[in-house]
């Protein structure tokens, strides 16, 4: 009964704490190269949150999920810089068809660069916390984005 209670205590303060970091985030005018470690602990803590990790699993987890979001990440700039090589504002209607089918082509690699990442990841995660926690890890994942464009679209609407 104390465990749960505990938990329960300890859940709650964790969403406060998140939600008040949130607003707070939002109020400053999120400057995003100075808050992207907040925002990363945010991440860290509403996960911790989320899947109720225990500290051994914790210590398993963490290594696992930092190195696939390392390669998310690196993956991801090199994608916005070939963009911006390409010419990014480039109009699409004065684009001929070759070059647009390139373009997508180029978009689907990418996507599917993304999604062996995940996959390959996925393979070690299932191998040092159980299924369910997965499952929950890619829900916590799409709900803090959810939350997060949910505050920024408010702090936007505030001005």
């Amino acid at each position: 009964m104390k465990d749960r209670l505990y938990h329960n205590i300890r859940n709650t303060f964790l969403v406060a704490l998140t939600l008040i970091s949130f607003s707070s985030f939002a109020q400053r005018g999120g400057n995003w190269r100075g808050e992207r470690e907040k925002l990363e602990a945010l991440k860290v803590a509403f996960i911790t949150q989320e899947l109720a990790l225990s500290p051994e699993e914790a210590q398993q987890f963490w290594p696992v999920y930092n190195a696939m979001e390392e390669e998310l990440k690196t993956l991801r700039k090199e994608k916005w810089g070939n963009r911006i090589k390409a010419g990014a504002g480039l109009n699409f209607d004065t684009m001929t068809d070759e070059e647009l089918e390139e373009r997508l082509d180029k978009e689907f690699e990418s996507i599917e660069q993304e999604t062996a990442i995940k996959r390959k990841y996925f393979e070690q995660l299932k191998g040092v916390i159980p299924m369910r926690k997965v499952v929950l890890l890619y829900r916590a994942e799409e709900r803090f984005k959810v939350k997060l464009l949910h505050e920024l679209k408010k702090r936007r609407d505030n001005r």
